[in-house]
């Protein structure tokens, strides 16, 4: 099954260095009380298995969830703080091998976002758990109509009122944010290559100059707090100053106020690990309201 969990967990993410959402490490039986206290565990067995994780998976399920296994009712469990406090593992185990490969590759979404959003709370509880910057998201509220969650050290970086625009900043590392809206009737005119189109403007006009790396962006239709919407993604790139890095976007249009929001990310960080910084605005832009 190695191929189909790195495929479910190793996502790449095409930063300027190619970076992986998880990193996967195989650990035999007998290394395996050595890595009981780390915080994500998986546990892969099946019931005709003669190994010892699959006896140790068996060992520790009642008999009920055998029975369950047994008959197709159960292949995953969830077990929180087994070994240390904030823990998740997942115990994945069916009859057989093939059945096994079946089922992993149908619930492939599941099993990420389990450990996916573990990591969201665990993040958001440290971005916002002590202090969070209310007078900027209240003066965004009253300024504009939308708000988002922002830690202290954000400031506003570009504001454009004719041209509904504002552009948020954190430095060390380069942390960016910006939010652009336009009026429409009905949002028909959102399209992906409209999505694509408007990140380029925006970097253009009000971003110094971003522009969009050829070749390394990624489009595609997902849910965005309960609305229909368009994701970018890519590589962004300042000629003029040799620099660059990764940014993503949400485009989605909101019924109650006839807008077409636009919601682009953005991280400069060289020489650094970019994914926690990915995610951190990534959880901000998810807080839009």
């Amino acid at each position: 099954t190695e191929d189909i969990l790195r495929g479910i967990f190793e996502k790449e993410l095409k930063t300027p260095q190619p970076e992986k959402v998880f990193y996967l490490t195989r650990v035999s039986p007998l290394q395996f009380p050595d890595y009981q206290k780390f915080k994500h565990i998986v546990l892969i067995g099946t019931l005709d298995g003669k190994g010892k994780f699959s006896n140790y998976i068996k060992s520790i399920l009642d008999e009920s969830k055998i029975n369950g296994v047994r008959e197709g009712k159960y292949f995953y469990f969830i077990r929180k703080d087994e070994f240390a406090f904030g823990q998740l593992m997942l115990i994945l185990v069916a009859n057989e091998i093939e059945e096994l490969k079946e089922k992993l590759l149908k619930r492939k979404g599941f099993i990420f976002n389990q450990f996916d959003n573990s990591i969201n709370r665990s993040v958001i509880n440290s971005m916002f758990g002590m202090m969070e910057n209310k007078k900027l998201e209240d003066k965004l509220f009253k300024t504009y109509g939308w708000t988002l969650r922002m830690q202290p050290d954000y400031i506003i970086a570009k504001e454009d009122k004719e041209g509904k625009f504002v552009w948020l900043r954190r430095f060390n590392p380069d942390r960016m944010i910006s939010v652009h809206w336009v009026d429409s009737k009905d949002g028909k005119e959102l399209t992906e290559d409209w999505a694509v189109e408007k990140r380029a403007y925006i970097g253009k006009k009000y971003l110094d100059g971003m522009k969009i790396v050829e070749g390394y962006t990624k489009v595609e239709r997902v849910n965005f707090l309960g609305r229909d919407a368009i994701k970018v993604e890519g590589l962004w790139e300042i000629e003029r100053k040799i620099i660059g890095g990764f940014f993503r976007s949400y485009a989605f249009f909101d019924k109650k106020t006839k807008r077409i929001y636009f919601i682009d990310t953005a991280v400069f960080a060289p020489g650094r690990v970019k994914e926690p910084f990915i995610r951190q605005l990534d959880i901000i832009a998810h807080t839009f309201s």
